[in-house]
């Protein structure tokens, strides 16, 4: 396929999936006739990721409230929210996780760390952040993940950092060390020296 063809094809795509989003009603109806523009986005992804992207982004920010201090409530959406990356094909994340509970990153990092909630939920965010380390290592040993994202996301989400372990060996100018005792000895002998 030549690449004119290619380009028309991506036209029509864009067309086609501008008019989906325009048609799409999500069922409380509050998505009417608003249209998503494609400008300015990333040339590798097709629109119709995009709008399944943004379709589960919306979902995820506009479910209804639940009482977060309820470890249950907690989990069935984080569960929730595994189901429908798995259903979508989209690779879950931590801020996607964050949105469906309704806390921000900072929040969840403190209940996995203990800091808030400890007994509640930390043990539950620590195995769901575990399993969102376990998915991005193997889409990164497999190539899935641009290796400076997958180093990025590592670092931000998951505590990596690069570490150069430096060693440094001590090497005198003076040459060898010599015991206090003898240098007493050799500073006397010197001053007795010049004494005479």
């Amino acid at each position: 396929m030549s690449n004119d063809a290619k380009k028309q094809e991506l036209q029509e795509l864009l067309k086609v999936g501008e008019e989906l989003v325009t048609q799409k009603k999500l069922k409380n109806g509050d998505l009417s006739e608003r249209v998503y523009p494609f400008e300015g986005r990333n040339e590798s992804l097709a629109p119709s990721d995009m709008s399944r992207f943004i379709r589960q982004a919306r979902e995820s920010v506009e479910l209804p409230e639940i009482d977060i201090s309820n470890p249950e409530q907690v989990q069935n959406r984080i569960n929730w929210y595994l189901d429908r990356c798995e259903m979508n094909g989209t690779k879950p994340t931590i801020v996607g996780l964050c949105n469906v509970i309704g806390i921000d990153r900072k929040t969840l990092y403190r209940w996995g760390a203990g800091i808030d909630r400890a007994s509640t939920h930390q043990k539950m965010i620590v195995r769901y952040k575990n399993l969102l380390e376990e998915l991005w290592e193997m889409e990164m040993l497999e190539g899935k993940i641009n290796p400076i994202v997958g180093i990025f996301i590592g670092k931000n989400h998951f505590g990596y950092t690069d570490k150069q372990d430096i060693v440094v060996t001590p090497n005198n100018p003076l040459g060898e060390l010599k015991p206090t005792s003898e240098l007493e000895e050799y500073y006397l002998e010197s001053v007795a020296d010049e004494n005479v």
